[in-house]
């Protein structure tokens, strides 16, 4: 039988047992509600993991579970005893863990995707309420795809990843109908981290998580878990934002859609500078601007993005007001983060370098699809999308075996912004 006839307590009579399944079946849904997935086991997911695992351990604290594509993942969470491996390299990058101290997160549970003997097996995972998404923007799609039945119009999806434009390739393929599309929300990470093992992460400085949902929810959130009692812009806050804003050494800042908007093109002009001149030149972010032709290169870039992004901004319905984003701003900007990460290597270098694909599509394909829009001139990251493909290429061929990393994420030896 179905329902809560299957369910027959000893000594319960029939209207108690349903009364006792009721409420089983209730605690098991708030229990969902309260869960939050991380997809995308790259430094950056594994260092979200770690902080929401710290949270304290109440009733109403959420459960964190990253999720695995690759059985061989599972072996080596094994190896690395069933934890994250977190140490901070200063004193500000974690107030509970001295710098150099090694700590260790064990309330992370993990689930295996691809998996399944059948779809009951399937099914009996759960809907979705909160997740996570931090691997590379290129495998966004290929990694939601096997989550969508678990996804709806309750459920709250957080992109954690370099470039623009993700969003909008998981709606064309993957939520068509606005009437069950989960809420997006995107967010920055500037954290310093970066892997030493699989599970082992080091924090090399600290940054903010800033994040917002993609679209004004401040009147409501459409069905969706909410969290405490707290209240933001009259509304009860969601299940995730609660437990990010209490995730202290994440340093969150909750941003309306215009300000994340902003800091979103910000991230892009100085991703699309950075990052592919850094790969093709093959130097750190400090040797990037040194000569002449760098230093040239930078100006045209911006000068490029600035117009692009500017009209963008002018066209969003969510623009904060008094948001310029001049050439000089976003000159300072570029300049600004390489000079703080002078002695890192940018994450489109460290995938030339693997043989990966690169997330140049995202970054400068970004704005060379929309200049084609805004019919704005974008000659140079034109230029520079084809340069990087021809890199990808050639390099690809110098490693037999080039991944795809489905599993990693966005973020490498040195800070998300790039």
């Amino acid at each position: 039988m179905d329902g809560p006839l299957r369910f027959r307590f000893y000594g319960a009579s029939p209207a108690t047992t349903v009364i006792l399944y009721l409420l089983y079946s209730t605690f098991q849904a708030q229990n969902m509600d309260r869960r939050i997935h991380i997809l995308g086991v790259g430094n950056i997911g594994k260092y979200i993991a770690y902080a929401l695992a710290g949270l304290s351990q109440t009733r109403t604290t959420p459960s964190v579970r990253l999720l695995f594509h690759r059985k061989s993942l599972v072996t080596e969470w094994e190896k690395a005893g069933c934890a994250i491996e977190y140490t901070p390299l200063d004193q500000d990058c974690c107030t509970s863990v001295k710098p150099g101290q090694t700590s260790y997160a064990h309330d992370v549970q993990i689930e295996l995707l691809y998996d399944r003997e059948s779809q009951e097996a399937e099914a009996a995972e759960g809907p979705i309420r909160n997740l996570i998404v931090t691997t590379k923007a290129h495998n966004t799609i290929t990694a939601l795809a096997p989550l969508r039945h678990r996804l709806d119009k309750n459920s709250h999806i957080l992109f954690l990843q370099n470039g623009m434009g993700v969003t909008d390739e998981v709606t064309s393929a993957l939520f068509r109908d606005p009437n069950s599309r989960p809420t997006y929300w995107t967010g920055i990470c500037s954290a310093g981290v970066y892997s030493r093992g699989p599970f082992s992460i080091v924090h090399a400085g600290p940054g903010p998580l800033r994040f917002g949902a993609d679209n004004d929810i401040a009147g409501s959130v459409a069905g969706g878990p909410l969290g405490s009692r707290k209240m933001h812009g009259g509304r009860r806050i969601t299940v995730l934002e609660d437990a990010l804003l209490k995730a202290h050494m994440l340093r969150p800042q909750r941003l309306s859609p215009g300000e994340i908007l902003q800091a979103q093109l910000t991230k892009l002009v100085i991703n699309s500078v950075i990052n592919p001149l850094t790969a093709l030149r093959g130097c750190k972010n400090g040797a990037v601007f040194a000569d002449e032709e760098g230093d040239r290169d930078r100006r045209i870039l911006v000068q490029e993005a600035g117009a692009i992004v500017r009209e963008l901004l002018q066209q969003s319905t969510k623009t904060s007001p008094g948001a310029t984003l001049s050439d000089s701003e976003l000159l300072t900007a570029v300049a600004g983060v390489a000079e703080a990460t002078a002695d890192n290597t940018s994450s489109m270098l460290q995938d030339i370098r693997a043989g990966r694909p690169t997330e140049i599509d995202y970054i400068n394909g970004y704005l060379v699809r929309k200049a084609e829009l805004l019919n704005l001139p974008c000659q140079r990251h034109k230029e520079l999308v084809a340069e990087i493909k021809e890199k990808e290429k050639e390099m690809a061929k110098e490693n037999e075996e080039p991944k795809e990393d489905r599993d990693g994420g966005a973020g490498g030896n040195l800070p998300a912004t790039l």
